[in-house]
Order: C-alpha cells, then sequence, then structure tokens
C-alpha cells in the first residue's frame, strides 16, 4: 500500500439520510434545500428540529422511512423498542393514515412503539406511549439496524387496530408488494389472527381483510367473515 493511501484514505460512504448537524447546521440545511440539493423526508419547524432528508434523486425505500422514525427518537430507538402499527405501516408502504405521505409533517410526533410481552417495557420520555405484544421478537426485522414489525405483522395489527378506512389501503399496498417489499399473504395474516388465543379487534380485522382482499386485481369476491 502506498503512503498516499494511507493519508488519503477513501471517503466515508454517505449515510442514508441526513439531518442538518450533519451539513454544518440549519443555514447550511436551508440552503441545500433552497438549491433542490436535498429531498425533505420529515418537515421541521425555522430551527430546523427533527429535519430529515436524503439527497435529491435518491428513490426513497423503507430503510430511509425507518431511519426517518428513528431520528424523531434521537437517532436510535428506545432500548427493546420496535417500530409497530402505524408507523411500521409507514414505513413499509409509504401510507399515513391511509395515503401517500411521501415526508412526515412537523406535528408527526413520537413514532408508535411496541415491545415484546417477555422483555422489560423500554424506557421512552413521559407521555409516549408503547404497546405491549406477545411474540414480537419473531415478527421483528432490521432495517438499517432500526428495529421494525415485519410486513406480515404490520399488516396483522394495522387489520386490527387502525380505522377500517385507514387499514384497507395499508393491507392492500402491503398485498400488493412493491420493489422493496414481497407481496404480504393476507390469507395466511388471518390464519396467524385465528390462531391467536386472543386478540383485540379480531372481527375489525376480518371486516378490514376481506376488502383489502376483494380490491386486488382478480380477486374473488371476499368470503365471508367467520364466526367470532
Amino acid at each position: 500500500m502506498r503512503l498516499a493511501q494511507l493519508l488519503d484514505p477513501r471517503p466515508a460512504p454517505v449515510p442514508p439520510v441526513v439531518t442538518p448537524a450533519r451539513v454544518g447546521g440549519p443555514a447550511a440545511w436551508q440552503d441545500l434545500l433552497r438549491s433542490g440539493a436535498l429531498t425533505p423526508l420529515r418537515d421541521a419547524p425555522l430551527d430546523t428540529t427533527g429535519a430529515v432528508a436524503v439527497p435529491a434523486g435518491v428513490r426513497v425505500t423503507p430503510t430511509h422511512r425507518a431511519l426517518v422514525l428513528a431520528e424523531s427518537c434521537g437517532g436510535v430507538l428506545p432500548a427493546r423498542a420496535v417500530l409497530a402499527g402505524a408507523s411500521a405501516a409507514w414505513v413499509h408502504s409509504g401510507l399515513r393514515g391511509g395515503i401517500h405521505v411521501p415526508r412526515l409533517p412537523t406535528d408527526a410526533g413520537f413514532p408508535e412503539l411496541a415491545h415484546d410481552a417477555a422483555v422489560r417495557r423500554p424506557d421512552v420520555p413521559a407521555g409516549v406511549l408503547v404497546r405491549c405484544a406477545a411474540g414480537l421478537v419473531r415478527d421483528t426485522m432490521l432495517l438499517a439496524g432500526v428495529p421494525v414489525t415485519t410486513p406480515a405483522r404490520t399488516a396483522a395489527d394495522v387489520a386490527c387496530r387502525l380505522p377500517f378506512e385507514q387499514a384497507v389501503p395499508v393491507l392492500t399496498a402491503l398485498a400488493a408488494g412493491s420493489a422493496d417489499l414481497d407481496p404480504v399473504d393476507l390469507d395466511a395474516v388471518e390464519r396467524a389472527l385465528e390462531a391467536r388465543r386472543r386478540v383485540v379487534g379480531r372481527p375489525a380485522a376480518r371486516r378490514a381483510l376481506a376488502a383489502a382482499r376483494g380490491q386486488r386485481p382478480g380477486a374473488p369476491s371476499p368470503r365471508r367473515s367467520l364466526v367470532e
């Protein structure tokens, strides 16, 4: 190895997402936004607190969205916490409140978190709710080190917990898949829910899953829900 290579190593890789602190502060951040060099993924107040972006032209993926939510927690999720529910739905599908949201609003707040029933509750800021869920460890994946419920587990949680009009678009998107997401088998999601001994929101989940199946191209008419 030549001395020049030791003295002038290769530049560090560009991080997947960019924050004001990484580009020199609020003034530099605003200049980069005005020049079109950055595409924001989260709106922020004038002091740029919580702002996150990607370099212009980058195709935004679930990994980017997971990192955006991690940044809203200070760059890393609390120990033992997992992005879940509506937050995981946005990570995997880009949908929030049933519609496509390419960037989070300023008032998006803390992401929805959950923890496995077998572990101690994470330490989170006052007022932040963390849901306790059984079997979460096996239903968690990592995106650039950020723990997120798997697409199938996310579909189950969304079907049970979100309002019908918000759940169906997410379930339809998860079932369709994308360049970054293998299609989720909604029939398998329902079978998994039916196999659980106790599920809060099971009737709502059946209705949402049936409606989402009916929206697939060429899908048969939704089958009747099972009796609770």
